[in-house]
């Protein structure tokens, strides 16, 4: 397995900067911003309103509701990572090996059976998210990990709001897992298994808003798209 780090960027500029340790077992995730990063900032806030209609909440929010929501993890028993530490300005994160499910539905040569495995995985995890009380809203596969015990790991907790729901989520994690898949003819079932794991089926209540279809359209997946669109218009029963 392809191994990578708990948060693959040194800098994401409009969320945060994040130090990888390792060897020490933990993720520094800063919630300070330079003249960059806010200029950075500034353009992604005003795209994501300008599409959604949704402004981002600020670091000080962002850092407080990651803090809560691993806490809220830990004590219901679900693999997430440990919140170690928390400072004024970041948070010290437990570090956690992992591939992101990202990468492997986009690889060609990852079987189509052990995708489908992954996405059901990933529907338990996220009803298990969900029954604890948490709305991550930010569930795209980027942000689920898949570690070299089997195991699948949900991460980066720091969009949640109580004003997203449970479909918000679900819809989240349909669209990005259509959006990653290395073959739109997949999508069917891809969304069947998370419908499955989840125990329950939400594909008619996915939601896709113009940041949807721009994002599709930009990486020339619009086949993809229209997968999506009919499996949320005619549902995958």
């Amino acid at each position: 397995m392809d191994v990578v780090k708990y948060f693959r960027r040194k800098g994401e500029g409009f969320k945060n900067i994040v130090d990888i340790y390792p060897e020490e077992g933990y993720v520094r995730k800063y919630f300070n911003s330079t003249f960059m990063n806010n200029c950075y900032s500034d353009f992604l806030v005003g795209a994501l309103f300008f599409t959604t209609g949704r402004i981002p909440s600020s670091r000080k929010r962002r850092k407080h509701t990651e803090a809560k929501y691993l806490k809220t993890l830990e004590e219901n028993g679900i693999y997430a990572p440990k919140l170690l530490k928390e400072d004024k300005d970041y948070l010290d994160i437990g570090y956690i090996e992992m591939e992101e499910l990202s990468k492997i539905l986009r690889n060609k040569d990852v079987k189509e059976s052990k995708k489908m495995e992954l996405l059901k995985m990933a529907g338990e995890e996220l009803r298990k998210i969900h029954d604890s009380g948490i709305n991550c809203y930010d569930r795209g596969t980027q942000n689920i990990g898949c570690c070299p015990d089997g195991r699948i790991v949900f991460f980066d907790f720091e969009s949640g709001d109580k004003r997203h729901s449970n479909a918000d989520d679900y819809s989240n994690l349909a669209l990005s897992t259509a959006f990653e898949i290395s073959d739109a003819s997949l999508i069917k079932d891809a969304m069947k298994c998370i419908a499955s794991g989840y125990g329950k089926d939400l594909t008619k209540e996915i939601k896709i808003d113009p940041h949807a279809y721009l994002a599709f359209s930009l990486e020339g997946k619009m086949d993809h798209f229209h997968e999506i669109r009919k499996a949320r218009k005619y549902g995958v029963s």
